[in-house]
């Protein structure tokens, strides 16, 4: 399954893994609102369905990790400043 939940010593992460598809986006967005404060940790996002992208751009979580891919890196980061930090950037 590609959206988890990943609970640690640093809270409760969503992570994203390999292809997220359409049909992913009501389990993404399920998630975000029972806990809105989960990290998204994206590190192992291979492709997004850009409804997921639009669900991240409206929700705005937390990002703890950006995509490998610089193409959705970027995505994320012109649109979200605020929940993106710099040195998560790829290829930026």
């Amino acid at each position: 399954m590609p959206v988890n939940l990943v609970v640690n010593e640093n809270g409760t992460t969503l992570l994203l893994d390999g292809v997220i598809t359409a049909e992913d986006t009501d389990q993404f967005m399920a998630c975000l609102n029972e806990c809105p404060e989960l990290n998204i940790n994206m590190s192992a996002c291979e492709h997004l369905h850009t409804a997921v992208l639009q669900a991240i751009l409206i929700l705005r979580p937390h990002i703890s990790a950006m995509p490998v891919d610089p193409f959705w890196s970027r995505c994320i980061s012109i649109f979200d400043k605020e929940n993106v930090h710099e040195d998560n950037i790829v290829g930026g």
